[in-house]
Protein backbone atom coordinates (compact mmCIF):
# COMPACT_ATOMS: atom_id res chain seq x y z
CA UNK A 1 0.00 0.00 0.00
CA UNK A 2 2.04 2.96 -1.28
CA UNK A 3 0.91 6.55 -1.00
CA UNK A 4 0.44 8.20 -4.38
CA UNK A 5 1.32 11.87 -4.41
CA UNK A 6 -0.85 13.55 -6.99
CA UNK A 7 1.04 15.81 -9.44
CA UNK A 8 1.55 19.40 -8.34
CA UNK A 9 0.30 20.47 -11.76
CA UNK A 10 -3.18 19.22 -10.90
CA UNK A 11 -5.57 22.11 -11.47
CA UNK A 12 -7.45 23.74 -8.67
CA UNK A 13 -11.03 22.52 -8.73
CA UNK A 14 -13.62 24.94 -10.02
CA UNK A 15 -17.17 23.90 -9.24
CA UNK A 16 -19.31 24.89 -12.22
CA UNK A 17 -22.71 24.08 -10.79
CA UNK A 18 -23.69 23.40 -7.19
CA UNK A 19 -26.25 20.81 -8.26
CA UNK A 20 -23.63 18.65 -9.97
CA UNK A 21 -20.63 19.60 -7.86
CA UNK A 22 -19.93 16.03 -6.76
CA UNK A 23 -21.02 14.25 -9.96
CA UNK A 24 -17.65 14.70 -11.59
CA UNK A 25 -14.34 12.95 -12.12
CA UNK A 26 -11.89 14.24 -9.52
CA UNK A 27 -8.12 14.16 -9.88
CA UNK A 28 -7.66 11.46 -7.22
CA UNK A 29 -9.92 9.07 -9.16
CA UNK A 30 -8.32 9.58 -12.58
CA UNK A 31 -5.57 6.98 -12.28
CA UNK A 32 -7.60 4.24 -10.54
CA UNK A 33 -10.38 4.60 -13.13
CA UNK A 34 -8.19 4.71 -16.24
CA UNK A 35 -5.93 1.92 -14.99
CA UNK A 36 -8.98 -0.29 -14.46
CA UNK A 37 -10.28 0.48 -17.97
CA UNK A 38 -6.97 -0.40 -19.62
CA UNK A 39 -6.14 -3.37 -17.38
CA UNK A 40 -9.47 -5.11 -17.92
CA UNK A 41 -9.92 -4.20 -21.58
CA UNK A 42 -13.10 -2.15 -21.22
CA UNK A 43 -14.41 -0.97 -24.59
CA UNK A 44 -17.32 0.97 -26.02
CA UNK A 45 -20.09 1.58 -26.27
CA UNK A 46 -19.89 2.83 -22.70
CA UNK A 47 -23.01 3.86 -20.84
CA UNK A 48 -22.25 6.30 -18.02
CA UNK A 49 -24.67 6.86 -15.15
CA UNK A 50 -25.38 10.53 -14.53
CA UNK A 51 -24.61 13.77 -16.32
CA UNK A 52 -20.94 13.75 -15.38
CA UNK A 53 -18.61 16.72 -15.30
CA UNK A 54 -14.82 16.83 -14.91
CA UNK A 55 -12.46 18.85 -12.72
CA UNK A 56 -9.45 18.21 -14.97
CA UNK A 57 -7.75 20.04 -17.80
CA UNK A 58 -6.78 18.33 -21.06
CA UNK A 59 -3.08 19.09 -20.41
CA UNK A 60 -3.18 17.48 -16.98
CA UNK A 61 -4.96 14.32 -18.17
CA UNK A 62 -2.60 14.01 -21.15
CA UNK A 63 0.44 14.36 -18.88
CA UNK A 64 -0.78 11.79 -16.36
CA UNK A 65 -1.89 9.19 -18.93
CA UNK A 66 1.36 9.52 -20.90
CA UNK A 67 3.52 9.19 -17.80
CA UNK A 68 1.71 6.01 -16.73
CA UNK A 69 1.60 4.40 -20.18
CA UNK A 70 -2.20 4.54 -20.33
CA UNK A 71 -2.69 6.87 -23.29
CA UNK A 72 -4.34 5.12 -26.25
CA UNK A 73 -5.68 8.06 -28.24
CA UNK A 74 -4.62 11.71 -28.08
CA UNK A 75 -7.23 13.09 -30.49
CA UNK A 76 -8.66 16.58 -30.01
CA UNK A 77 -10.39 16.92 -26.68
CA UNK A 78 -14.00 17.95 -26.16
CA UNK A 79 -14.41 20.55 -23.44
CA UNK A 80 -16.60 19.82 -20.45
CA UNK A 81 -20.17 21.00 -20.99
CA UNK A 82 -20.28 22.69 -17.58
CA UNK A 83 -16.83 24.27 -17.48
CA UNK A 84 -14.98 25.05 -20.75
CA UNK A 85 -11.62 25.09 -18.93
CA UNK A 86 -11.93 21.37 -18.28
CA UNK A 87 -11.92 18.27 -20.47
CA UNK A 88 -15.09 16.19 -20.76
CA UNK A 89 -15.38 12.71 -19.28
CA UNK A 90 -16.21 11.48 -22.78
CA UNK A 91 -12.80 12.70 -23.97
CA UNK A 92 -10.98 11.14 -21.02
CA UNK A 93 -12.57 7.76 -21.74
CA UNK A 94 -11.65 8.17 -25.41
CA UNK A 95 -8.03 8.77 -24.45
CA UNK A 96 -7.89 5.30 -22.86
CA UNK A 97 -9.57 3.59 -25.81
CA UNK A 98 -13.31 3.73 -25.15
CA UNK A 99 -15.25 4.85 -28.22
CA UNK A 100 -18.99 5.41 -28.03
CA UNK A 101 -20.23 7.41 -25.04
CA UNK A 102 -23.84 7.45 -23.81
CA UNK A 103 -24.79 9.15 -20.57
CA UNK A 104 -28.02 8.48 -18.68
CA UNK A 105 -29.77 11.12 -16.59
CA UNK A 106 -33.20 12.68 -16.18
CA UNK A 107 -31.96 16.29 -16.10
CA UNK A 108 -32.44 16.98 -19.81
CA UNK A 109 -28.72 17.22 -20.66
CA UNK A 110 -27.84 13.54 -21.08
CA UNK A 111 -27.98 11.48 -24.28
CA UNK A 112 -30.59 9.21 -22.69
CA UNK A 113 -33.33 10.82 -20.60
CA UNK A 114 -34.08 7.98 -18.21
CA UNK A 115 -34.92 7.53 -14.54
CA UNK A 116 -32.54 4.76 -13.48
CA UNK A 117 -34.79 3.91 -10.54
CA UNK A 118 -37.33 2.62 -13.08
CA UNK A 119 -36.84 -0.58 -15.06
CA UNK A 120 -34.74 -0.05 -18.16
CA UNK A 121 -36.59 -0.03 -21.52
CA UNK A 122 -36.30 -3.41 -23.23
CA UNK A 123 -34.48 -2.05 -26.36
CA UNK A 124 -31.52 -1.17 -24.10
CA UNK A 125 -31.10 -4.69 -22.74
CA UNK A 126 -27.57 -5.84 -23.62
CA UNK A 127 -26.67 -2.54 -25.30
CA UNK A 128 -23.53 -1.73 -23.30
CA UNK A 129 -20.03 -3.15 -23.52
CA UNK A 130 -19.13 -1.08 -20.45
CA UNK A 131 -21.18 0.57 -17.71
CA UNK A 132 -19.45 3.23 -15.62
CA UNK A 133 -20.71 4.99 -12.53
CA UNK A 134 -18.81 7.83 -10.89
CA UNK A 135 -20.95 8.74 -7.92
CA UNK A 136 -24.54 8.41 -9.16
CA UNK A 137 -25.89 5.25 -7.53
CA UNK A 138 -25.87 6.80 -4.05
CA UNK A 139 -28.37 9.42 -5.23
CA UNK A 140 -30.91 6.79 -6.35
CA UNK A 141 -33.28 5.76 -3.57
CA UNK A 142 -34.34 2.49 -5.23
CA UNK A 143 -30.83 1.15 -5.55
CA UNK A 144 -32.02 -2.44 -6.06
CA UNK A 145 -33.68 -1.47 -9.33
CA UNK A 146 -30.62 0.55 -10.33
CA UNK A 147 -28.34 -2.45 -9.73
CA UNK A 148 -30.74 -4.59 -11.73
CA UNK A 149 -30.63 -2.11 -14.60
CA UNK A 150 -26.84 -2.45 -14.76
CA UNK A 151 -27.26 -6.21 -15.22
CA UNK A 152 -29.86 -5.63 -17.95
CA UNK A 153 -27.86 -2.94 -19.72
CA UNK A 154 -24.64 -4.97 -20.02
CA UNK A 155 -24.15 -7.58 -22.72
CA UNK A 156 -22.35 -10.86 -22.09
CA UNK A 157 -18.66 -10.13 -21.54
CA UNK A 158 -19.39 -6.50 -20.65
CA UNK A 159 -17.55 -4.68 -17.85
CA UNK A 160 -19.07 -2.71 -14.98
CA UNK A 161 -16.86 -0.12 -13.23
CA UNK A 162 -18.28 1.53 -10.13
CA UNK A 163 -16.78 4.40 -8.13
CA UNK A 164 -19.03 4.77 -5.11
CA UNK A 165 -18.82 6.53 -1.73
CA UNK A 166 -18.00 4.62 1.42
CA UNK A 167 -17.74 7.52 3.89
CA UNK A 168 -19.21 10.74 2.46
CA UNK A 169 -21.17 12.57 5.13
CA UNK A 170 -24.61 13.88 4.13
CA UNK A 171 -23.84 13.55 0.43
CA UNK A 172 -26.38 11.14 -1.06
CA UNK A 173 -29.04 8.76 0.18
CA UNK A 174 -26.45 6.05 0.73
CA UNK A 175 -22.88 5.15 1.51
CA UNK A 176 -21.90 1.67 0.37
CA UNK A 177 -20.05 -1.13 2.06
CA UNK A 178 -17.89 -2.81 -0.61
CA UNK A 179 -19.66 -6.03 0.36
CA UNK A 180 -22.82 -5.03 -1.52
CA UNK A 181 -21.07 -4.99 -4.91
CA UNK A 182 -19.29 -8.30 -4.39
CA UNK A 183 -22.42 -10.06 -3.13
CA UNK A 184 -24.83 -8.69 -5.74
CA UNK A 185 -22.69 -9.10 -8.82
CA UNK A 186 -21.21 -12.49 -7.92
CA UNK A 187 -24.74 -13.73 -7.14
CA UNK A 188 -25.79 -12.57 -10.59
CA UNK A 189 -23.06 -14.52 -12.35
CA UNK A 190 -20.40 -11.82 -12.74
CA UNK A 191 -16.68 -12.43 -12.47
CA UNK A 192 -15.18 -10.01 -9.95
CA UNK A 193 -12.06 -8.47 -11.47
CA UNK A 194 -11.00 -5.80 -8.98
CA UNK A 195 -12.12 -4.23 -5.73
CA UNK A 196 -10.28 -1.64 -3.69
CA UNK A 197 -10.68 1.53 -1.66
CA UNK A 198 -9.45 4.95 -2.76
CA UNK A 199 -8.34 6.94 0.27
CA UNK A 200 -7.68 10.66 -0.11
CA UNK A 201 -8.34 12.11 3.33
CA UNK A 202 -7.34 15.73 2.75
CA UNK A 203 -8.95 16.67 -0.55
CA UNK A 204 -11.51 19.33 0.36
CA UNK A 205 -11.68 22.37 2.62
CA UNK A 206 -8.38 21.60 4.32
CA UNK A 207 -7.50 25.29 4.63
CA UNK A 208 -10.78 25.90 6.46
CA UNK A 209 -10.10 23.01 8.84
CA UNK A 210 -6.60 24.28 9.58
CA UNK A 211 -7.98 27.77 10.20
CA UNK A 212 -10.22 26.34 12.93
CA UNK A 213 -7.01 25.16 14.61
CA UNK A 214 -5.73 28.77 14.41
CA UNK A 215 -2.82 27.85 12.17
CA UNK A 216 -1.17 30.74 10.32
CA UNK A 217 -2.98 31.31 7.01
CA UNK A 218 0.17 31.13 4.89
CA UNK A 219 1.37 27.99 6.65
CA UNK A 220 -2.13 26.52 6.34
CA UNK A 221 -2.02 27.12 2.60
CA UNK A 222 1.35 25.37 2.27
CA UNK A 223 0.21 22.43 4.38
CA UNK A 224 -3.04 22.16 2.45
CA UNK A 225 -1.34 22.18 -0.96
CA UNK A 226 1.00 19.40 0.19
CA UNK A 227 -1.41 17.18 2.14
CA UNK A 228 -4.20 17.45 -0.46
CA UNK A 229 -2.00 15.50 -2.89
CA UNK A 230 -1.78 12.40 -0.70
CA UNK A 231 -3.81 9.52 -2.12
CA UNK A 232 -3.58 5.75 -2.01
CA UNK A 233 -5.56 2.68 -2.96
CA UNK A 234 -5.81 -0.44 -0.82
CA UNK A 235 -7.49 -3.82 -1.22
CA UNK A 236 -10.69 -3.65 0.80
CA UNK A 237 -10.01 -7.14 2.18
CA UNK A 238 -6.57 -6.26 3.58
CA UNK A 239 -6.73 -7.36 7.19
CA UNK A 240 -4.78 -4.53 8.83
CA UNK A 241 -6.77 -1.85 7.03
CA UNK A 242 -10.10 -3.55 7.78
CA UNK A 243 -9.09 -3.73 11.44
CA UNK A 244 -8.37 0.01 11.44
CA UNK A 245 -11.65 0.90 9.71
CA UNK A 246 -13.73 -1.38 11.92
CA UNK A 247 -12.28 -0.35 15.27
CA UNK A 248 -10.64 3.07 15.06
CA UNK A 249 -11.83 5.44 12.34
CA UNK A 250 -12.94 5.71 8.75
CA UNK A 251 -11.27 8.40 6.60
CA UNK A 252 -13.61 10.97 5.13
CA UNK A 253 -14.66 10.76 1.46
CA UNK A 254 -13.31 7.27 0.94
CA UNK A 255 -14.42 5.63 -2.32
CA UNK A 256 -14.93 2.05 -3.42
CA UNK A 257 -13.64 1.01 -6.85
CA UNK A 258 -15.33 -2.15 -8.08
CA UNK A 259 -14.88 -3.88 -11.45
CA UNK A 260 -16.66 -7.02 -12.69
CA UNK A 261 -17.42 -8.84 -15.96
CA UNK A 262 -20.82 -10.23 -16.92
CA UNK A 263 -20.56 -13.89 -17.88
CA UNK A 264 -24.11 -14.59 -19.04
CA UNK A 265 -26.92 -13.18 -21.17
CA UNK A 266 -29.25 -12.87 -18.19
CA UNK A 267 -31.59 -9.86 -18.04
CA UNK A 268 -33.36 -11.12 -14.90
CA UNK A 269 -31.29 -9.81 -11.99
CA UNK A 270 -31.68 -11.37 -8.55
CA UNK A 271 -31.40 -9.95 -5.05
CA UNK A 272 -29.00 -12.01 -2.91
CA UNK A 273 -29.24 -12.95 0.72
CA UNK A 274 -26.07 -11.71 2.43
CA UNK A 275 -23.46 -14.45 2.33
CA UNK A 276 -22.83 -14.68 6.07
CA UNK A 277 -26.52 -15.46 6.62
CA UNK A 278 -27.20 -17.42 3.45
CA UNK A 279 -26.68 -20.97 4.75
CA UNK A 280 -28.95 -20.49 7.76
CA UNK A 281 -31.58 -18.69 5.69
CA UNK A 282 -31.49 -21.31 2.94
CA UNK A 283 -32.07 -24.10 5.44
CA UNK A 284 -35.05 -22.38 7.07
CA UNK A 285 -36.49 -21.43 3.67
CA UNK A 286 -36.28 -25.01 2.43
CA UNK A 287 -38.13 -26.16 5.55
CA UNK A 288 -40.98 -23.70 4.92
CA UNK A 289 -40.98 -23.97 1.14
CA UNK A 290 -40.15 -20.25 0.68
CA UNK A 291 -38.08 -18.85 -2.17
CA UNK A 292 -34.72 -17.54 -1.03
CA UNK A 293 -34.18 -15.15 -3.92
CA UNK A 294 -36.27 -12.30 -5.27
CA UNK A 295 -36.07 -11.00 -8.80
CA UNK A 296 -35.54 -7.27 -9.17
CA UNK A 297 -38.62 -5.79 -10.78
Amino acid sequence: MAVQWLPLSSPKREIPDKAVADMALRREWLLPLTRAIVKHGAIGPAYVLGDQASYLTHEHVLQVLKSKGLLRNSARAITDHLNPKHISLESILGMVGIEGYRDIDMNGRAALALDFSQQLPTPLFGAAATVIDIGTLEHIFDVATAFGNIVRLLKRGGIVILLSPVSWFDHGFLNFNPLIFKEFFSYNGFEILEHKLIVTPFTDNLIDMLAVLRINKKLAGLLASWLARASFTVNDERYSFRLFLSNIAMPAKMMSLFVARKLSDSVSPKIPVQGMYRTEHMASSLDTGQHICLQVR
